[in-house]
C-alpha cells in the first residue's frame, strides 16, 4: 500500500478530510473561513470596539488555522481588538498573538482535570474577570 498525501486541511476531523478528497475527489476549503464568510463576519466586525473569541485549548495546533485566528486575523485588519476565552493553556501558545489574538484569558493554565461537572462556574469565574478587563477598557 501507497503513502497517503499529505494535504492541506487534510487532518481535519481526525483524517476524514484526505478520506474524502482520495476517494470521492473532495475539495478541501477552511470551514471556519466559510462559516465566517456566509455569517458576513467582516461586515459585523466594522465599528466594533472589541472581539471575544473562544477555544477550548490554546496551544501549538490554534495557530494553524482554526476559527479563533482566523477570525482574530480578519479583526486585526480592521484594528478591532480579540481576547480569547479558553478553558486551558498550554506552554507552547504564544504564537497566537502574532496572529491576531491580543489577550488570552484562560480558565486554567494546565488541562483541565476538575470534574466536567465545574467546567461551566470556572468559565463564569473567566468571564466576569474579562468583564472587568473589558469595563478598564
Amino acid at each position: 500500500m501507497g503513502k497517503v498525501p499529505q494535504w492541506k486541511r487534510g487532518g481535519a476531523a481526525g483524517g476524514t478530510a484526505t478520506a474524502l478528497r482520495l476517494f470521492c475527489n473532495a475539495t478541501l476549503i477552511s470551514g471556519a473561513e466559510w462559516i465566517l464568510n456566509i455569517l458576513e463576519f467582516q461586515k459585523h466586525l466594522e465599528g466594533a470596539d472589541l472581539l471575544i473569541v473562544g477555544e477550548g485549548r490554546l496551544d501549538v495546533q490554534t495557530v494553524h488555522q482554526k476559527a479563533p485566528i482566523i477570525a482574530a486575523k480578519q479583526a486585526r485588519a480592521l484594528h478591532v481588538p480579540v481576547i480569547a476565552l479558553v478553558g486551558s493553556v498550554l506552554r507552547n501558545y504564544s504564537g497566537v498573538y502574532e496572529q491576531g489574538i491580543d489577550a488570552v484569558l484562560p480558565v486554567s493554565f494546565v488541562e483541565l482535570h476538575a470534574p466536567p461537572e465545574h467546567a461551566l462556574s470556572l468559565l463564569a469565574d473567566a468571564a466576569e474577570q474579562l468583564a472587568r478587563i473589558v469595563k478598564l477598557i
